[in-house]
């Protein structure tokens, strides 16, 4: 069904598309196989069981969507750099008012300067009205955006504006030592909602760490962590973290990373202390097929509605594309319960998420492949079954991917965020 489009909005949607054909009619030929850039239109037709996000009382809406993904990966021995920029807009048959132009920008780069010692570094600004796993139906058609390790709880709906960066590394120290580092930075800003109170944070950090090369398979090591988060509203909140540390490789293309120790958090002089763990599995299934999965508990800036949480959750993601024609599909869920740190009286809410999608589709050539996705959610506050973060639904939609100069041929995360 056609959704109702001002025509304002009509023409800017049709000259982001023509935009996004010519600059890549006109873009040069990639050099020496290096750098690959793949635009990508997708058109969706989709079913959202709650317009709202939550609340018990859901307001169903079909609607339509056009996205322009503008991606360059290049390649060499020893690096990589991936650029994405998404737009993607959505509008709906009935609630007009709820269309939105969302957009995705994020690059990452990685080096390996030497066999044991490496650099990272992750960056980006989304901006979006949709809540969910994988940002949305549409990202999870081009493996955009990709957070299913990240801790989730629905909030009503508005307009959200997260920004992050991250640089990481690891040197090699001796012929067994490593020292690991990393600072952090992010941004999350929630346009007003009446009635809400929506708690914009600002968060920054830093970890160092020394590990030991027990053999060719393993390190283990101890690492500690200093991370501040700041609010519109209560105080800020600064954690220390001390955690045993390591890494396993259960194969070439299986590895492990764990982490199990202690946080303390302070807020005006109080202070509260919480376990800090993670399993995270990862394995390359084959060139065209990965999975990833994991356990995890931490402390992070909280859900938007309080302040800082204590996060505890698990994850599963699995990808597969075809290298010609073919079946393609992707999988993902994550559970986690979002607990509020509680300093002295202050009362904290408590919710359980549960997030699951699934996209399975055709490709039928190096062009176009068709799509149906698949999208199942559920919150509750362990404190009051009436409460207005309840709610249970599912989502739906046909999607159809046009890759101007041909779709990626193994599945491609983007620039992601990276631990």
């Amino acid at each position: 069904m056609t959704p109702s489009l001002s025509t304002d909005r009509f023409l800017a949607v049709r000259r982001l598309a023509v935009l996004a054909l010519g600059f890549s009619v006109l873009a040069p030929p990639a050099v020496a196989a290096q750098v690959d850039f793949r635009p990508v239109l997708t058109f969706g037709v989709l079913h959202s069981g709650n317009v709202r996000i939550i609340g018990t009382d859901t307001v169903a809406e079909e609607s339509a969507a056009i996205a322009v993904d503008l991606s360059v990966d290049r390649a060499t021995a020893s690096s990589d750099f991936s650029f994405l920029y998404q737009a993607t807009y959505i509008g709906y048959r009935r609630n007009s008012g709820l269309d939105f132009l969302g957009n995705l920008l994020a690059a990452s780069y990685g080096k390996q300067v030497s066999r044991r010692t490496n650099l990272q570094a992750t960056g980006g600004v989304l901006r979006t009205d949709v809540q969910g796993v994988a940002a949305s139906s549409i990202d999870s058609q081009s493996g955009a955006a990709s957070n299913v390790d990240r801790p989730l709880t629905f909030v009503p709906r508005t307009t959200i504006t997260r920004g992050y960066g991250d640089v990481s590394g690891s040197v090699g120290v001796g012929r067994r030592g490593f020292v690991d580092w990393a600072v952090r930075a992010g941004v999350s800003r929630y346009a007003e909602v009446p009635g809400v109170v929506l708690n914009n944070s600002t968060s920054a950090g830093a970890r160092g760490g020394w590990r030991y090369e027990l053999n060719e398979r393993g390190t283990l090591g101890l690492a500690v962590s200093l991370d501040w988060f700041a609010y519109d509203v209560g105080a800020n909140v600064v954690t220390e973290g001390l955690v045993l540390t390591g890494t396993y490789n259960l194969g070439r293309y299986t590895g492990l990373t764990y982490d199990a120790g202690l946080t303390r958090s302070t807020s005006d002089g109080l202070s509260t202390t919480s376990a800090t763990i993670l399993l995270s599995f990862e394995r390359v299934l084959s060139k065209v097929s990965s999975l990833t999965a994991g356990v995890r508990q931490f402390v992070t800036p909280g859900t938007g509605l309080q302040g800082a949480t204590s996060d505890s959750g698990t994850w599963i993601s699995y990808k597969q594309s075809s290298p010609r024609n073919g079946l393609d599909g992707r999988l993902v869920g994550a559970y986690w319960y979002s607990k509020g740190l509680q300093f002295g009286d202050t009362p904290t809410t408590n919710t359980q998420t549960l997030n699951l999608a699934g996209a399975l589709g055709w490709r039928f050539n190096r062009f176009l492949s068709l799509s149906a996705a698949y999208a199942y959610f559920y919150q509750l506050d362990r404190g009051d079954s009436a409460s207005s973060l309840n709610t249970r639904y599912a989502s739906y939609g046909l999607f159809l991917r046009w890759g101007i100069r041909g779709l990626a041929d193994s599945p491609r995360g983007g620039a992601r965020r990276r631990r």
